[in-house]
């Protein structure tokens, strides 16, 4: 077999395992840029009241009555991914921190009611987004990713070394312009 043979063949196969990959990439990116607006069609996300913000001294206050004799580790708002919440990290043990960790969720709305737990972490949007990131494998999945990366650079590579010298005989654009369909 000669070069421009096996060049074609190595540029062949990378060109479809990252096809494939580029396909599945595609539809859970997809889901993903609307992330925001599935998890509020399923429920993940909760309901929060109208009315003025309270503050997140008030909300500490709420949340500490909530879990009355447990140390506050953590106050997280973001108004961006979860509107009209805080979620404040409290710890039933000082020398655990983060390991007895659990989280009580404020509404920063009207009075500042508890809500019921958030689990992000179980939606199928996270789920996605671990699917996509890491197919499901953690750091494994990434490397794989890494190396189907690779993949990309060898089929680009291969491609230019085959399509190349062919490529440089037409002005851009005119191959197959005298062809109709």
């Amino acid at each position: 077999m000669n070069a421009s043979r096996t060049l074609l063949s190595v540029h062949r196969w990378c060109s479809v395992i990252v096809s494939l990959n580029f396909i599945f990439l595609a539809v859970t990116g997809l889901i993903l840029v609307f992330h925001e607006e599935i998890d509020s069609a399923l429920g993940v996300l909760p309901d929060t009241g109208k009315g003025g913000d309270i503050t997140i001294a008030r909300a500490l206050e709420i949340a500490k009555s909530a879990a009355p004799g447990e140390t506050p580790l953590y106050v997280f708002k973001d108004d961006e991914k979860v509107p009209g919440v805080i979620f404040v990290g409290f710890t039933p043990d000082p020398n655990e921190k983060m390991r007895s960790s659990h989280t009580v969720t404020v509404d920063v709305h009207g009075q500042g009611a508890v809500l019921p737990k958030v689990n992000l972490e179980g939606s199928f949007t996270t789920k996605v987004l671990e699917l996509h990131a890491e197919l499901f494998l953690g750091g494994r999945g990434r490397v794989l990713l890494g190396g189907i990366g690779r993949a990309i650079m060898v089929a680009m590579g291969t491609g230019f070394a085959v399509y190349g010298p062919t490529m440089k005989r037409f002005s851009f654009g005119l191959l197959r312009g005298d062809k109709s369909r």
